[in-house]
């Protein structure tokens, strides 16, 4: 079998005509003829690549209803006949044009418009097939027979045939008028064959190169009909169609890869003579050529195939990687729920011997009080009596108290919080990493296959155009030809010759938009899977108990009655706030190990983590809630965060050289501002907004200088009840890295999860608190904008942060790369206050 390679769909035009007959002898009625087409022949040769057609073009013509005959002579399947055929030529055969008119759009002044009209810009190189469903009449004359088509506003009274269109129109005026170097007609009318009447060709259809490579260069009109001269044409075929459409649309539907007019003649006639006899019945359709050796040739679009059995295949292989990978996912999250047992059974154990501790000090002190209330004098001696007995009876509460929560502890270390479900915290993690892997694999494999096709189309179309050159012109007559005569044959030769170029520029933007449009919804369809994975993970809670998270009491604030806490998860350290009663506090500082932590993490969609939760379980079962202790301002409704004081190494071994050298620096708590003062808050205090991106009030304030923000603070502080100032540099940094940890960026190690910078940023500032927060609860402290410090260097101001138009590097939570005078305003530029007690 040939090969052919073919450009992504045959371009050309395709007219089917489907006629039902009247005849001046016969009374009008819903049936239907076809005219009459000569058989052909061909030869064979040698394999090699055929070139085809530029473009496809097809006309479907279905007429149901008319405006001048009775509803009796109505008809049933014209209209549906011609959808299933322009059906046919849209969705398998990919034609770049299918024209279609039905019932009252099918007027005789339309029809002639599109055959005379639009189908006169077809190329030299297109392929055309007409196909018209309808009432058909043929006439008697001293010189023959005579077949005419009855458009919707046709007529059967024999002094106004001028209203119908006759076949030989067809072959005398409409054929030779396209351009088109094939044209195929297929007529299901009465009058079939006598467009084949005068010729016909000895050609036999062929399978090899050398016939296809004839038929495509050679011109041809050629026509199948549905029957032979006064054959009655079959309804209630296949499908619902009449016999011949049936067996056509099957013909058509069931080419693997090509198929030629004469093959698809000798298959039609072979099926509908069959189908017919099997009903008693006479039809034998026809084919042949009204003028013309070439041959037209049907090419489905068998590229969509292609594709179809690819992603399905690939679809299948990615099931079953996936259940592989799930199988082995299982296996070793039991064998991690295994030791997670084995560790709650050994923190049981130490409860146990810390409280059985508790209890043999308890009894110690209880011996001791007894021998200093014996020793006390003959005076006291009552006194100590009495006293003995109330520390017997508050020995005996306390033990009975310590025996209660050994009892509780052990409960609650039984019931204690398991690390997820089948999937866990680090599994769903790096499984969300991988899969913004695989998407970024996606978008590169795809946007690879279609530039794969978008180039060789570029190069075809590149030399096309540069074959288009103007047509010589002859030198000037001077006899009888003026210089402005000759200038405007030269321009029209040349415009001529532009706007072929045009043409051909048209026809390559139209067919790079159609690879476009394809693959973006490759690119959906693959991706999509991936996506819906994502966020099953991304929706889901995990709950993470010991190991993988431990705890440890700093200090507490009488005061306020709370604790300070250190939770450490894994990799990072979470600063929180624990409300504690004072006469609990001194035994759980005591004796921490009587609480066990549990915290609630979420990941975001660039495998980003945050605590939901976090809380310490006493033996009572009772939660003491983990919190980020902050208070909103009443005038501008800005949040503040506090932030516990500490020491930490400040500045990077690995940044920039006003970065080094690391130096141990401690800082007082405080309260620093939840986000980046925003244009609304900007808006209340100043009553103006000098914003370049005026996009909302929650978007930061920028274009703001230095000095702009010490008015913007004295304002504040008249106001409120506190006072405000911007944070130094020190401040910020130890902020930034949720209390001075090892952290690149403000909440991490990825600059997508927790930035907007030049990567992602569109070129533009985005509203505040998009991004995930760091440990705590501070956002945007990388990007978005840079943040004006208090600090001053000589004559400059220091600002830290990077902003959206920044990359990742200036986005560093060590970054110093910010120096300005304190009158710069810009774009990129904001920041955000800290707030202390008057």
């Amino acid at each position: 079998m040939i090969r052919l390679d073919l450009v992504k769909r045959l371009g050309g035009v395709v007219f089917v005509l489907m006629v039902f007959c009247f005849s001046s002898s016969v009374p009008l009625a819903a049936t239907r003829g076809i005219g009459v087409v000569a058989a052909v022949g061909g030869n064979g040769a040698s394999a090699e690549r055929v070139h085809l057609y530029d473009r496809t073009t097809a006309v479907v013509i279905g007429i149901d209803r008319y405006r001048n005959l009775n509803p009796s002579a109505y008809l049933k399947y014209p209209v549906k006949d011609a959808r299933g055929v322009a059906r046919m030529f849209k969705d398998n055969y990919g034609f770049d044009r299918v024209i279609e008119l039905y019932n009252e759009q099918a007027t005789r002044a339309e029809i002639m418009k599109v055959l005379q009209g639009d189908l006169s810009t077809t190329g030299v190189e297109d392929g055309v097939v007409i196909y018209f469903a309808g009432h058909g009449i043929t006439r008697s004359t001293a010189q023959g027979d005579l077949g005419y088509l009855i458009p919707y506003d046709g007529s059967l009274r024999a002094d106004e045939m001028y209203k119908n269109i006759s076949m030989q129109q067809f072959k005398s005026d409409i054929s030779p008028l396209i351009p088109a170097k094939h044209l195929l007609f297929i007529a299901d009318a009465c009058f079939g064959g006598l467009l084949l009447a005068t010729r016909s060709t000895s050609v036999k259809p062929s399978r090899q190169a050398s016939y296809l490579r004839e038929i495509t260069r050679e011109p041809v009109r050629q026509i199948i009909t549905a029957g032979g001269k006064n054959q009655t044409v079959l309804d209630g075929g296949k499908d619902g169609h009449s016999v011949f459409t049936g067996r056509l649309l099957a013909a058509l539907a069931g080419v693997r890869d090509y198929i030629t007019v004469r093959e698809l003649g000798l298959k039609l006639q072979q099926q509908v003579f069959g189908d017919a006899a099997a009903r008693g019945h006479e039809q034998k359709p026809l084919f042949g050529e009204i003028y013309g050796t070439g041959d037209f040739v049907f090419v489905p679009d068998f590229r969509k195939r292609v594709e179809e059995a690819e992603h399905q295949v690939e679809q299948l292989e990615q099931e079953i990687n996936d259940l592989k990978a799930h199988q082995a996912a299982a296996k070793k999250y039991r064998q991690e729920a295994k030791q997670r047992e084995m560790e709650r059974q050994r923190l049981r154990k130490e409860a146990e011997l810390e409280l059985a501790r508790l209890r043999k000090e308890a009894a110690r002190r209880a011996t001791r009080l007894q021998a200093e209330a014996a020793a006390a004098s003959v005076r006291a001696a009552e006194a100590a009596r009495q006293d003995l007995a109330q520390q017997k009876e508050l020995e005996a509460k306390r033990l009975a108290r310590l025996a209660n929560l050994k009892a509780q502890a052990e409960k609650m270390r039984r019931e204690a919080v398991k690390v997820g479900s089948d999937i866990g915290f680090k599994a769903a993690r790096a499984e969300v990493k991988k899969i913004n892997q695989r998407l970024k694999e996606i978008d590169r494999e795809v946007k690879a296959e279609k530039e794969a096709q978008l180039v060789p189309l570029r190069e075809y179309y590149q030399k096309r155009l540069a074959a288009v050159q103007t047509a010589a012109v002859a030198p000037r007559d001077k006899m009888f030809e003026t210089e402005a005569d000759y200038r405007a044959r030269k321009q029209q030769a040349e415009s001529a010759a532009e706007s072929r170029r045009d043409v051909l520029r048209n026809e390559q933007r139209r067919r790079e938009a159609e690879i476009e449009q394809e693959f973006a919804k490759l690119l959906t369809i693959r991706r999509q899977r991936f996506l819906d994975q994502r966020k099953k993970l991304t929706t889901k809670m995990y709950e993470l108990g010991p190991p993988e998270v431990s705890f440890r009491l700093e200090k507490y604030d009488p005061y306020r009655q709370m604790f300070t806490v250190e939770f450490f998860l894994n990799d990072c350290i979470v600063y929180r706030l624990v409300k504690v009663k004072k006469e609990q506090a001194r035994q759980y500082w005591q004796t921490p190990t009587l609480l066990l932590p549990s915290v609630t993490m979420k990941i975001n969609k660039n495998a980003v983590a945050t605590v939901v939760e976090g809380v310490l379980l006493t033996p009572e079962n009772e939660k003491l809630v983990a919190f980020i202790w902050k208070f909103t301002e009443p005038v501008t409704g800005m949040e503040f965060v506090w932030v516990p004081g500490g020491c930490f190494q400040m500045g990077s071994d690995n940044g920039d050289n006003d970065e080094k050298p690391v130096r141990k620096v401690s800082v007082d708590g405080f309260w620093l501002g939840k986000y980046e003062v925003t244009q609304g808050q900007w808006q209340k205090i100043m009553g103006s907004n000098p914003s370049y991106f005026k996009n909302g009030n929650d978007y930061p304030v920028e274009k703001v200088s230095w000095h702009d923000c010490q008015e913007f603070i004295r304002n504040l502080n008249s106001k409120s009840d506190r006072h405000f100032r911007l944070t130094t540099e020190a401040e910020w940094e130890y902020a930034a890295r949720s209390g001075g940890q090892d952290e690149k960026y403000a909440g991490g190690n990825d600059v997508e999860g927790v930035a907007w910078y030049a990567g992602n940023s569109g070129s533009s500032t985005h509203p505040v608190g998009r991004k995930a927060a760091n440990g705590l609860g501070l956002y945007d402290m990388s990007g978005n904008v840079w943040e004006w410090c208090a600090d001053w260097h000589s004559d400059h101001c220091i600002c830290r942060g990077g902003s959206w138009g920044t990359g990742p590097w200036h986005v560093r939570s060590t970054e110093r790369g910010g120096r300005l005078r304190p009158s710069v305003r810009s774009m990129c530029l904001g920041f955000r206050l800290v707030s202390l007690e008057r």
